[in-house]
């Protein structure tokens, strides 16, 4: 499976990109909303996309998800927020996205691999 992963923290960055790597995914790496925008959908195609909703370089996680959806509006990308962001936030995020599914930082790996390859079975 191909996981994208939009995260700022490298340590988290890291760690997952090593724990979806070590259960035998391919994982590829956005420090920033804009980095993901710029690359989707000119190179392969994700199976899976985790983001955090705050997010350096000008795009919050919401803003690129309304972005990715404005560009690809008929996409069936399984996305799942990885986020340790406050309550205002994540309401928002469930209003203008509410069949995103949210995990709170720090995530459990073992349960975020589990979420990954549920979710990704069910597109």
């Amino acid at each position: 499976m191909r996981i994208g992963i939009i995260e700022d923290n490298d340590i988290i960055l890291e760690m997952l990109k090593t724990a979806f790597s070590m259960h035998g995914h391919e994982v590829v790496l956005y420090k920033t909303g804009f980095a993901f925008l710029l690359s989707h959908p000119a190179e392969q195609p994700l199976d899976v996309l985790l983001v955090d909703l705050l997010l350096p370089g000008g795009l919050t996680g919401v803003e690129t998800l309304q972005s990715f959806y404005q560009i690809t509006p008929a996409s069936t990308l399984p996305i799942i927020v990885v986020s340790g962001a406050g309550d205002p936030m994540l309401q928002s995020l469930r209003q203008n996205f509410p069949t995103i599914a949210v995990v709170i930082k720090p995530p459990s790996l073992r349960r975020l691999i589990q979420m990954v390859e549920h979710v990704s079975s069910s597109a």
